[in-house]
């Protein structure tokens, strides 16, 4: 979790490594949790399948992308960062 440095601000990402047994049900349900709580970004990595979901919110709005495999993922909110599904997922399962 990445939060502003005042205590009791939202958190700006959260990011999860999912388990597929339980990823559509807390995908959702951590999707609305997080929206209420008004964390700027949700990440969620699907390891088995090198599938990074993306969800967040620019000017008020919420917006959700996939990045699949060797596809490139570049953010620059809360910090610049460049990921790659497929080399995250090669970390992650063994």
């Amino acid at each position: 979790m990445v939060r502003h440095q005042s205590e009791g601000s939202p958190m700006l990402l959260a990011v999860e490594i999912a388990r597929p047994s339980t990823l559509a049900a807390d995908w959702l349900r951590r999707t609305h949790a997080y929206a209420a709580l008004g964390v700027g970004a949700f990440w969620t990595l699907e390891p088995r399948h090198a599938v990074l979901s993306v969800q967040e919110r620019l000017d008020g709005q919420r917006f959700w992308r996939t990045i699949e495999g060797d596809a490139v993922f570049e953010a620059s909110v809360p910090f610049p960062v460049r990921v790659v599904p497929s080399e995250l997922s090669r970390s992650v399962v063994r």
